[in-house]
Order: C-alpha cells, then structure tokens, then sequence
C-alpha cells in the first residue's frame, strides 16, 4: 500500500469491510447527527483507528469513519442515528458505538 495516497472510495469501502470484520468491531453503514466532538483526517488508521479514537475520549460515545474523504468524525450522547442511504452517500460511512460500558 501506498501510504501517501489513499485509495478510492469504493476500494476504501471493500478495504474497511475487510479490516471491521476481522478486526471483529461492530458496525453498520450510516451516520450520526448532532452532538459532534470534532474530527480528523484518518489515513492509513481508516475506522479501525477511528474507533479507537473515540474509545480514548471519554465524552465520545458514536464515530463516523467516512470512505468519501477519509475522515473520522466523533460524536457525544445526543443527536441520532442517519441510515446508510446510497442517496446521501451514507453507504460508504461506517458508523460504529463505543466499546467501553456507559452508566446510566
């Protein structure tokens, strides 16, 4: 792999199935709205490293690794959950919850 260049989003979407599933991280196709806590480019760490950004941040409960731009978004305990609509282009967003557990 080339490292100073990412690849495509379809080939980003094939490669991130691969690396959710054997890495064994729950996800599903979709976004999150509202309760953003920023953002950052994530290339090569792809939404392995994008879960586990939001795993360190403890007010991070949602992560959006989108295979449009190569971009990790975190999410707090507001807002909702956007399906993975091929309209919106949510089909190559990987949405995924934080692995740690929350009291409520």
């Amino acid at each position: 792999l080339d490292f100073n260049c990412s690849p495509d989003k379809v080939a980003c979407k094939t490669m991130t199935i691969e690396q959710l599933k054997s890495s064994g991280i729950s996800w599903r196709h979709g976004a999150w709205e509202y309760g953003g806590r920023g953002g950052q480019p994530m290339w090569p760490g792809g939404a392995p490293g994008c879960r586990d950004a939001c795993n360190k941040d403890p007010g991070c409960y949602h992560w959006v690794f989108d295979c449009k731009d190569w971009g990790c978004k975190l999410y707090s305990n507001g807002g909702y959950e956007e399906d993975g609509s091929k309209q919106f282009g949510r089909d190559y967003c990987f949405l995924g919850d934080i692995d740690r557990k929350v009291e409520l």
